[in-house]
């Protein structure tokens, strides 16, 4: 059995690279197409691309948010802007003197720029590229066991709507004899309409109201597609992968198989089991919104 995955997920991970404890989060929603939101600070265009295409590799839909943040490591010395620190020391240190305030070197680093250049820095290195890559693989990793969770949970309650779906069908095939015997009995009496009338009854009239009444008649096609759409949701369900989509498209034939069959007969029986039959593909439905 194929492995299926939910849209929604979250995952996260971090640990020192370069100097800096890099922290990475990911969220998924819901959404008909993938669309990647990435929160990057401090970053180079090619390692943001970078994190974008890792991404992009491992997901096929979903709203997916990315956060990426870095802070300076417990012990770590990463590069500082010492220039603009400089700057700044020469600017507000005679200020601090004359406001008799105390300007130690934490409340300069604290200033805008002192570390996002270096963090723009350290981003550009390679073997930071590298680590952080590996990093946010194996937060993608996590997400993917999240997901695949998700996903077998989805695939459980949607077998358990699928039997449901699979007796109310057999219970309407079932009433496939009264349902002909029905139509026999509305042609019986509209044929008696049309004898009683005056004049000649018109052949091609009788032909085309018996043809039509023979249709309606008959709902063992509309049964016998219906059980194959749902064969065929079985096999893609089981199979897994981006199955979300596929399995769309096939509740749209069932859908319309089930309203075919309704729109077929008026008798009370097979109306509320049609009722309670689309009330199912909608329950189903709704799971599928969660599916990749």
């Amino acid at each position: 059995m194929g492995t299926l995955h939910s849209m929604t997920g979250f995952a996260s991970g971090s640990r020192a690279i370069g100097g800096y404890l890099v922290s990475i989060q990911m969220k998924a929603v819901n959404n008909r197409y993938l669309d990647i939101f990435l929160k990057f600070p401090a970053a180079t265009v090619e390692l943001e691309q970078a994190v974008r295409d890792t991404v992009k590799a491992a997901l096929q839909r979903g709203r997916v948010d990315v956060w990426v943040e870095l802070q300076p490591a417990a012990g770590g010395a990463p590069p500082l802007n010492a220039e603009l620190i400089r700057q700044f020391h020469t600017q507000l240190a005679p200020l601090a003197g004359e406001l008799k305030l105390a300007l130690q070197m934490r409340d300069l680093l604290t200033l805008p720029g002192v570390l996002k250049a270096s963090a723009e820095s350290a981003t550009a290195d390679t073997a930071f590229q590298a680590g952080l890559l590996e990093l946010l693989r194996e937060v993608l990793a996590a997400f993917a066991a999240m997901r695949a969770r998700e996903g077998e949970n989805l695939r459980r309650a949607m077998s358990g709507i699928l039997e449901a779906v699979t007796a109310r069908i057999g219970e309407i095939a079932a009433h496939q004899e009264t349902v002909r015997q029905h139509c026999l009995e509305r042609w019986q009496k509209r044929l008696g309409e049309l004898l009683a009338g005056a004049g000649e009854p018109d052949p091609a009239r009788l032909l085309q109201e018996a043809a039509y009444q023979a249709e309606r008649a008959d709902i063992a096609e509309e049964l016998d597609r219906f059980r194959s759409h749902l064969q065929q949701f079985r096999d893609v369900l089981t199979a897994g992968g981006p199955a979300g989509k596929k399995l769309d498209f096939i509740l749209q034939e069932l859908n319309r198989e089930a309203n075919t069959i309704l729109s077929k007969t008026d008798l009370i029986e097979i109306s509320r089991l049609g009722i309670d039959l689309k009330a199912d593909i909608e329950k189903l439905r709704e799971q599928i919104q969660n599916i990749e």
